[in-house]
């Protein structure tokens, strides 16, 4: 009698179990599976289970010839999904992407979330412990009360974020993925890029698995979901997006990880300098910005700084929030930089920014090719 067919679940299974122990052998012979069963024509239903495992697997050090054969046969299995099985987390979204009336230029988008003084001292503090982790770590041992603080910190910096539903239906508007510059800390982005099978990169933390056809991100304080191990320094994002651990091993050294996060919303903001850098040449790169919720007044230095000194090709600025007078500040702000520069500043949401963008008719050829949105 011929034996059961393995059902999906076990196959998932497999691949857990092989990357929490780091038995690569185990991993191997669960590839050789997943392609056996490929082949064999098995109908697959999770594609959320397999995306959510393929990020997991991303986050780990794995040899690489492992990750090109796995990564590779998962994108297959998901592409194969149809998309009525497939769980939606943002259904605006999927249906946005059916849209024909698509802008083909690039999208760089930066995005505000404000956060409260208690927060910043928080992330303040987590750095000055972290800072003594990596450097003095034979001589500092931390209170048991930092430990406390770093997670009631984690949790309030990811509340659920309101408009990542509008935002994302925003992103669905452009035919070619673009860039995201952010000062959230939350790791709702990242969850529902992942959950609307969206690639993404954020430079020294995650790669894309595709040649081009990916988002860049550029979180200016980090996210609540990016670590950081204390003793090699490598860089990875937490997957796993109900887990409550914010302290753990390094995979690649066994080595203690912490939350990777900085301060960017004060005076004395930490940077890192290649996700500034970064996020500088793709502002200045952009001929049209879309702001959302941009700093107010003097508030977030740095960040005004950044969107200051990058306003250099921009031609055309979208301006959202709901202040009136955070709007015109930004919009006389922007008019002594660059006096011939076009700003569209009636938008108290992003929804109305979507329904406008919706509306209008497709820019020319040339306006498209260098199209950008700023605003994260």
């Amino acid at each position: 009698m011929a034996p059961f067919p393995e059902q999906e679940p076990m196959t998932i299974k497999r691949i857990e179990v092989a990357l929490k122990k780091r038995d690569w052998t185990l991993f191997r012979q669960g590839i050789i599976k997943i392609n056996s069963m490929y082949e064999s024509g098995t109908k697959w239903s999770d594609a959320e289970a397999w995306q959510n495992l393929m990020n997991q697997a991303e986050s780990e050090y794995i040899p690489p010839d492992l990750w090109e054969e796995f990564s590779k046969i998962t994108k297959n299995i998901i592409n194969s999904i149809d998309n009525s099985v497939q769980i939606s987390l943002l259904p605006a979204f999927q249906e946005d992407k059916k849209a024909s009336n698509k802008y083909q230029g690039k999208v760089v988008i930066f995005y505000n979330k404000e956060i409260n003084s208690d927060q910043i001292a928080a992330i303040k503090k987590h750095n000055v412990t972290l800072n003594n982790f990596i450097y003095n770590s034979s001589k500092y041992a931390p209170e048991p009360e930092w430990f406390e603080d770093l997670s009631k910190l984690i949790n309030n910096l990811d509340k659920p974020n309101n408009d990542m539903t509008d935002l994302l239906s925003l992103i669905s508007l452009f035919e070619n993925p673009g860039t995201i510059v952010t000062s959230s800390y939350d790791t709702d982005i990242i969850k529902n890029f992942a959950k609307s099978y969206i690639d993404f990169y954020i430079p020294e933390i995650k790669q894309s698995y595709e040649a081009e056809n990916y988002w860049n991100i550029y979180p200016l304080g980090g996210l609540s979901c990016s670590y950081i191990c204390s003793a090699c320094g490598y860089k990875f994002l937490q997957t796993e997006f109900t887990s409550k651990t914010i302290v753990g091993s390094c995979s690649k050294c066994a080595g203690t990880t912490y939350p990777y996060i900085r301060d960017v919303n004060s005076e004395t903001a930490e940077v890192n300098p290649k996700i500034w850098i970064g996020a500088y040449k793709k502002l200045s790169e952009s001929s049209d910005w879309i702001l959302i919720n941009p700093p107010a007044y003097s508030e977030k230095p740095v960040i005004s700084d950044l969107l200051e000194e990058s306003a250099v090709n921009v031609k055309k600025v979208y301006i959202v929030t709901p202040s009136f007078e955070v709007s015109e500040w930004w919009k006389n702000k922007l008019l002594k930089i660059l006096p011939d520069v076009e700003i569209i500043n009636n938008f108290s949401n992003i929804s109305s920014l979507v329904n406008k963008l919706k509306n209008d008719s497709m820019p020319d050829e040339k306006e498209a090719e260098n199209f950008s949105l700023v605003g994260l």
